[in-house]
């Protein structure tokens, strides 16, 4: 009797109506990653060893240099030099060190952001250093939506199928496009009359001109 139960009910179950689709998915896009470290420095020649601060154009490159670093993400900068860590006492260097530090809290740049390194501890074998040479070096981490491939893109060995993109890469490339263009989030804070109509704005603009359109194939259920 048990025998012819199981029996019984194998059979069912290959009989049982449905719909089944097989696909053969052979393909892995790899993932591009949504931060990448980015570094860009600036050399400082005093050419005197009384000069203390920055020239007129020294500050304005080196304004330039923070402001674009700063509309990604926040900044790290490290001020580097020839033994200039065992010279902080040296009433010259001193004067330097805090100038550039001035500089950079003006700009936003907190304290804890800057560190003093010897030029020993930071290789670039394209700088030669002398004794009246500061390095500035400004390092932060872009952040970078998701790319995933367009409806219409041609296929090729990288690329899904058209219609098999995945639900996951959309919500992956909508978040990060949020954080990475966050100005509709951050600006507008001032909620007076005139700014009302750009507040109530926001949402429709991520809706329209930043988000993908999140499509789903239609499959038609086999027979």
């Amino acid at each position: 009797m048990f025998k012819n139960l199981i029996a019984l009910l194998l059979t069912s179950s290959v009989m049982l109506p449905g719909c089944y689709l097989e696909r053969d998915i052979n393909y892995v896009r790899p993932e591009q990653p949504l931060v990448e470290k980015r570094t860009v420095s600036q050399l400082i020649h005093y050419q005197s060893k009384h000069r203390v601060k920055l020239t007129t154009k020294e500050a304005l490159d080196l304004k330039t240099k923070i402001e674009q670093a700063q509309k990604a993400q926040d900044i790290h900068v490290s001020i580097i030099g020839p033994h200039l860590k065992a010279r902080r006492e040296n009433a010259q260097t001193k004067a330097r060190i805090n100038h550039l530090i001035r500089i950079f809290n003006d700009l936003g740049v907190p304290r804890s952001s800057i560190q003093i390194l010897d030029e020993i501890n930071w290789h670039n074998p394209q700088v030669k250093w002398e004794s009246d040479m500061i390095v500035i070096e400004l390092e932060w981490y872009d952040r970078r939506a998701v790319q995933c491939p367009g409806w219409d893109q041609v296929m090729d060995s990288r690329v899904a199928p058209e219609g098999e993109e995945n639900f996951g890469c959309t919500n992956k490339s909508n978040l990060a496009q949020m954080i990475v263009d966050p100005k509709d989030l951050i600006v507008g804070k001032d909620l007076e009359s005139s700014n009302g109509q750009y507040n109530s704005m926001s949402v429709e603009r991520y809706q329209t001109d930043k988000m993908k359109t999140v499509k789903i194939e239609k499959i038609s259920d086999a027979k």
